[in-house]
């Protein structure tokens, strides 16, 4: 049996079922993601999962005893116990590359809508308010990427475009391989000091959890608009509704929050004035979906075909056998 957690629709859920034809594909949607206690009633029959944003603990993992892989529709894997899962004899793959243009223009969509006040406009124009004011336009701006890895380069080659300036900080990418792209290598402190335009593009881990802190916030430029598309929790809620309402940060777009749906702080955020908070869309278009779910779908053949899936993040010493065995069609 093959669990999918995630939200798609009847077209996508029938090229599952024609891809791996020998498979039931049982389909447990869920808008925000499992909890851990929810998933102990739904993992125990399954030999593989197509999973969303799910919490996928030892104790969850460990009461699926005959799963094989765990395909995570999506890049990031911070809800997973990838070592857990090692132990247990589980592949878990995620599908790096597939919502990266998707999410990287969706950033600068944000960028533009705030530089321009897009949606402010927009809704007083509803409310029989014609009130046009200035803008800033994107040419000579300077972006600061924190990250640049596949999104993160996707979105410096957008923003070079429009003509910005891009300060790029991500000590895992050489400073050649930033220049030879368009941008500029950059310290963390120069970054966040001179950004018009500041854009997060880390992972979540323990390491990046809360990264944008109340210490780092105060030393960004004055006056700089936010984006952030990656994980909520690589800010400090509270210190960035400081900073929103000292002005040190103008403005701040955000496909993502602690907290989805929004509550505490993150609700805060979405009511803000000079946020635009969407609800985590940046890898919502139909060509991002297709090439997620054709990878993660790769990835289960494989495993079940008793090979090491494709993208695999982990490397189980004794990868459990797989049953039933199936292969993907042309």
């Amino acid at each position: 049996m093959i669990l999918l957690t995630a939200e798609t629709d009847a077209a996508t859920l029938e090229s599952i079922r024609r891809a791996l034809p020998d498979a039931d594909v049982v389909h447990r949607p869920s808008s925000f993601g499992w909890t851990a206690a929810q998933l102990l009633s739904l993992v125990h029959d399954a030999d593989a999962v197509l999973a969303g944003g799910d919490e996928y603990t030892e104790r969850v993992l460990a009461h699926a005893p005959r799963l094989r892989i765990l395909a995570r529709l999506g890049v990031g894997f911070d809800k997973v116990d990838v070592t857990a899962a090692e132990r247990l004899g589980i592949y878990v793959t995620s599908t790096p590359g597939a919502n990266s243009v998707a999410v990287a223009e969706l950033a600068i969509g944000l960028i533009l809508a705030m530089a321009r006040d897009v949606v402010g406009h927009a809704v007083d124009v509803k409310h029989d308010r014609w009130a046009p004011s200035f803008g800033t336009q994107l040419e000579g701006q300077t972006l600061g990427l924190i990250g640049s890895g596949a999104i993160g380069s996707e979105v410096l080659k957008r923003a070079l475009a429009f003509g910005m300036k891009v300060r790029v900080h991500d000590p895992f990418v050489s400073v050649d391989r930033i220049r030879s792209a368009g941008g500029t290598p950059s310290s963390l402190g120069d970054t966040l000091a001179e950004a018009d335009f500041l854009s997060l593009h880390l992972p979540l881990s323990a390491a990046t959890r809360g990264y944008l802190n109340r210490e780092r916030i105060a030393t960004v430029k004055r006056g700089c608009m936010l984006v952030n598309t990656a994980r909520g929790d690589l800010i400090d809620e509270d210190a960035l509704l400081e900073a929103l309402n000292t002005g040190r940060i103008k403005a701040a777009a955000l496909d993502v929050l602690r907290s989805e749906p929004p509550s505490g702080s993150s609700g805060l955020l979405a009511r803000h004035p000079s946020t635009i908070v969407v609800p985590h869309i940046g890898a919502a278009t139909r060509e991002a979906s297709n090439r997620t779910y054709a990878l993660a779908i790769e990835s289960v053949a494989r495993a079940f075909a008793g090979e090491r899936p494709p993208r695999a993040i982990n490397d189980p010493l004794r990868p459990r056998n797989a049953t039933p065995r199936v292969a993907a069609q042309p």
